[in-house]
């Protein structure tokens, strides 16, 4: 969907996680191979390739960690048939991976060791991303506007939807509530829509920032929410001013905003994610957004260049702390670039078409 996004000016997000990955001293610019050791796709990550709007060409890659490769389109590969269209996001969940193909109104669910098909589930229209709790899987929708929907994961079917804030992205569950970031959409909101999980009760909670998109976990109870901001246009799409990228911190205990962090007065990252010790936070990631910036999360402060890169998304390597950075090339195949936490560029690997982000930083 970013493809079509981007030329409304409007950046929805990419964030992406995974199970580990190992790092070099030395960059690495393997051709792409398959994988080695254990099953198939065990010792790695799955990155997502939204491919070109209306092209039905979205796509999987595989970064495997002990071989240091990258083998592409690994769903076509071991299913036989074309992925779809615009490949939002992929969640690992148990020993299963769902992927959020949004232009085709559909989440295809695979055995993530093989990558062999398991099941369509087609009562989602446009899902974005994904998250669990026990066994009730959560997949914000940009259908009717904006909507949660609840997939069984035992049964692998849509057993409620529940209509909420416009243009829902990224959520977390902490404290048996689910946070969600309310993008805007096609247009502008400005608001979280937590749904208490033991009832599915919602309230909205109110932001001074614009266009939420990404959360992560904090230490204890906090939460983090980047706000990407806009840009603002004329009658004639010509750019008249910006609202301000910020950074908001939250206590998920009580749902109350912490503290504020304005970013960028221009810049619109739309991607957040954290160390592995919780100690520093990373934005960056939107289509056309120069580098990846990172902030202390004990007091966030003005934002640090630490990769000099365009990126179009960006994870965090939670096992090693190394930097995993998404290139789009418009209608060609992207990249990966490895880093490390301290700006050393590690690898570059040749993935899918728009690659925006990967698989789970858990398995839940």
């Amino acid at each position: 969907m970013k493809n079509k996004l981007k030329h409304l000016g409007i950046y929805a997000t990419a964030a992406v996680l995974f199970a580990g990955a190992s790092s070099c001293k030395k960059i690495d610019t393997p051709t792409n191979a398959g994988g080695t050791g254990g099953d198939k796709y065990d010792n790695g990550l799955f990155i997502s390739n939204e491919g070109s709007f209306g092209a039905g060409n979205g796509s999987v890659s595989f970064y495997n960690s002990l071989a240091k490769t990258v083998k592409n389109n690994v769903f076509s590969i071991e299913n036989g048939r074309p992925l779809g269209d615009v490949v939002q996001s992929i969640t690992r969940i148990g020993d299963k991976a769902f992927i959020c193909v949004n232009g085709s109104n559909k989440i295809e669910v695979v055995e993530s060791s093989t990558f062999k098909e398991v099941t369509t589930i087609t009562g989602v229209a446009l899902p974005r991303y994904m998250v669990a709790n026990g066994n009730v899987g959560y997949v914000s929708s940009w259908n009717n506007g904006g909507e949660i929907a609840f997939i069984d994961l035992n049964t692998l079917q849509v057993t409620n939807t529940l209509t909420l804030g416009s243009g829902p992205e990224r959520m977390a569950i902490s404290n048996n509530k689910l946070f969600v970031a309310n993008s805007g959409g096609y247009g502008v909101d400005s608001t979280l829509t937590i749904l208490d999980l033991s009832n599915n009760n919602s309230t909205t909670l109110q932001l001074n920032a614009y266009n939420p998109t990404a959360i992560v976990h904090g230490s204890g109870n906090t939460l983090w929410v980047l706000a990407r901001g806009r840009v603002i246009y004329d009658a004639g799409w010509n750019v008249i001013g910006h609202d301000p990228s910020k950074l908001i911190e939250l206590d998920a205990s009580n749902n109350s905003i912490v503290s504020t962090t304005t970013l960028f007065n221009t810049g619109h990252p739309g991607n957040l994610d954290m160390s592995p010790d919780k100690s520093t936070l990373y934005v960056g990631g939107a289509y056309g957004f120069y580098g990846v910036y990172a902030l202390s999360a004990v007091a966030p402060g003005t934002p640090d260049l630490v990769v000099p890169e365009m990126n179009y998304g960006f994870f965090v390597n939670q096992s090693t702390g190394n930097l995993f950075v998404l290139q789009e090339a418009s209608s060609s195949n992207g990249k990966l670039l490895r880093y490390s936490p301290s700006g050393n560029k590690l690898g570059e690997y040749t993935v899918g078409v728009f690659p925006n982000g990967g698989s789970s930083r858990k398995k839940y």
